[in-house]
């Protein structure tokens, strides 16, 4: 069987893809979580919206520049024809990522056939494989805003194997490259890197040992001439078109007070020092918070900083001096991962690293791995004989797979629900604040009430108190539960933030702000409802709605909406309710039905509580049971 399948390109091929399918098929069961809610769920432009350029090129996140019109217009095609389905977008990820299993493989094929590997098809399938069951892949396969990765590392590996026919007409060649590179641009930033990086490639696969780094260099500049030529047009035409879409090349701001923060913490080599690791050992590390504010630089710290560097100068000194096509191929991995090594600032929150950034340089490494000469480096050391050789390389290499298989096959399910996944940040970093704010909510709004409960009876014995963010949580918490508590924490969160609505420079002042203006303004709306169903005050609620409408312009306007008709219709306002409500009948929200449910119940819960109190109250309740419009919607 194995020598049937070291001679099957076919059935390695379909080995990898059962593998892919075999791991990640189980996600089209899975839910959107985690950022999918900011990226595309919390607004419904992409759903209800028609297809132009500002709809593709508005940032992908609030404050930044990131500018991936390929992957919106993936999800503008597939949510105009069949609706935001969460099965049909996972299966289209676990798509993409068999795609790349197997671009990996066909360029490891053609790296090993250039070195005269005798099993070229076999060795390169076991680099696929090591890729395909790596679990530093999960956070970019298993969640559907990681196609930004999956499509960018797509069109990464599709130029290189473009590149890489050189016996193709220089035409054909030169324009997959540019294929290739645009759809890694279009997907993400990090496609700027691909022109560096199919120059590692062909120093892996042409450069004469025999000469000098220089000589090789001009020869590759020389025989390669148009494809240099046209990824510069190409890069150059992005950088003018991102500069006319987006206002500006960068978010970031560089300059010696962020350079000097960098020499202090060593942030840049920590990140180095993760991903190389995370490379090499994943286990037991996976997640997807890795906060910097938990490092701490002590001398263990500082010894690995020094070993990830020394390392790190060992592969150029291969690939540079010795020119060895193992070490280009690293070579390529580091250019792959270099955009993210926080030498330029980063909009990644409280991370260190992210495990999604690996998708693309993590392919290069396994690619390596395999044009590794490790018969002689293990003859000239240990002196091993064949069959103990063998021996070691199926127990180490079959080892690392199946504990890899193992470990991924494991973790996948906790992106399932959002509740899941913070649930299992929470157990790995309980004490980041950002980790128990989003653990909470999730919680919260899974219905899961009683992990909101022990988490803060938790807080309060170990703290004393609440941070604000916790106590808008709590306060959540306690609305639902019918507590009027709620409205006395709610008072508080709001005193202590500062009222950028009522600023003159209010939205500059929000967006250096750390809290998302999502969040902010969900606060004032759960404070509108609070004032109506435990003081009957219908006014303070509106006024409170409409605040929040200030910090959520970039969000659909569906929650509000239902909230305010729930304020009407329990002002007695029957016709401007329904107003909003048939407004708002035929337009598309995440969770409609939800959110109607929610209206109805308000609206219910305020006339069970103030229509014997009140005169106004008493008339708007008995308006809505002579409709029978409470009793028709439970």
């Amino acid at each position: 069987m194995l020598d049937w399948m070291k001679k099957s390109d076919r059935l390695q091929m379909a080995l990898l893809v059962l593998v892919c399918i075999a791991l990640y098929g189980q996600t089209i069961g899975f839910a959107y979580v985690w950022d999918d809610a900011i990226i595309f769920l919390n607004k419904n432009s992409l759903v209800v919206e028609p297809l132009s350029w500002r709809l593709l090129t508005e940032p992908i996140l609030e404050g930044t520049s990131y500018m991936r019109p390929l992957v919106l217009l993936s999800w503008w095609v597939e949510f105009h024809l069949f609706g935001q389905i969460p099965s049909l977008s996972h299966g289209v990820n676990v798509a993409i990522l068999i795609l790349n299993v197997l671009l990996l493989r066909s360029i490891a094929r053609c790296v090993l056939d250039g070195q005269g590997e005798a099993l070229p098809a076999f060795w390169a399938t076991m680099a696929a494989l090591c890729y395909a069951v790596h679990p530093a892949l999960i956070e970019s396969s298993a969640w559907v805003s990681g196609r930004f990765d999956l499509l960018a590392t797509a069109g990464i590996l599709g130029s290189t194997r473009a590149f890489l026919a050189y016996r193709r007409p220089t035409a054909v060649r030169v324009a997959g490259v540019l294929l290739g590179t645009l759809t890694a641009l279009a997907s993400k930033e990090l496609g700027v890197v691909t022109p560096a990086i199919l120059l590692c490639l062909w120093m892996a696969t042409q450069a004469d040992v025999q000469t000098t780094l220089g000589q090789n260099l001009r020869r590759a500049f020389h025989t390669q001439a148009p494809v240099w030529l046209a990824s510069a047009l190409l890069l150059l035409g992005y950088f003018v078109v991102r500069r006319l879409s987006m206002g500006q090349v960068y978010h970031g701001i560089w300059g010696p007070d962020y350079l000097m923060a960098l020499l202090r913490s060593q942030l840049p080599l920590e990140a180095l020092k993760f991903y190389t690791s995370m490379v090499i050992w994943p286990f037991g590390r996976v997640g997807i918070f890795h906060p910097f504010s938990t490092l701490k630089l002590d001398a263990f710290a500082v010894l690995g900083n020094l070993a990830t560097l020394a390392l790190t100068v060992a592969v150029l000194w291969q690939a540079f001096r010795r020119q060895k096509p193992w070490a280009w191929l690293l070579m390529a991995a580091y250019v792959g991962i270099a955009l993210v090594l926080h030498l330029i600032p980063l909009s990644v929150s409280d991370n260190v690293a992210q495990e999604r950034f690996m998708a693309m340089p993590l392919a290069f490494v396994a690619m390596a791995f395999v044009c590794f000469p490790w018969r002689a480096a293990v003859d000239s050391r240990l002196h091993l004989r064949p069959r103990a050789r063998r021996t070691a390389a199926v127990l180490s290499l079959g080892g690392w797979l199946m504990f890899a298989t193992f470990v991924t096959a494991s973790l996948i399910p906790l992106w399932a629900r959002p509740e899941l996944l913070w649930r299992w940040a929470h157990f790995q970093n309980p004490e980041v604040l950002n980790v128990r704010f989003n653990y909470m909510e999730a919680a919260l709004s899974s219905g899961r009430s009683e992990w909101v409960q022990a988490e803060i009876d938790r807080l309060i014995k170990k703290n004393g108190g609440l941070e604000v963010g916790e106590q808008a949580i709590y306060a959540s918490l306690l609305m639902r539960q019918g507590n009027a508590e709620s409205l006395k924490y709610f008072e508080g969160v709001l005193h202590a933030l500062p009222k950028f609505h009522a600023m003159p420079d209010g939205e500059r002042a929000l967006a250096f702000f750390p809290v998302p203006r999502s969040v902010v303004g969900a606060v004032y709306t759960n404070y509108a409802l609070s004032l109506l169903l435990f003081e009957g005050n219908t006014a303070g609620a509106l006024e409170n709605n409409r605040i929040s409408r200030w910090y959520m312009k970039n969000v659909s306007s569906g929650h509000l909406n239902y909230s305010d008709a729930a304020i009407y219709y329990a002002l007695g306002d029957l016709e401007r309710a329904d107003r909003i409500v048939e407004e708002n009948k035929d337009v598309y929200f995440d969770d409609k039905d939800k959110l109607i449910r929610q209206m109805y119940s308000i609206v219910k819960a305020f006339c069970e509580s103030w229509q014997d109190k009140d005169a106004s109250s008493q008339r708007a309740c008995a308006s809505l049971r002579q409709r029978k419009l409470l009793e028709n919607h439970p």
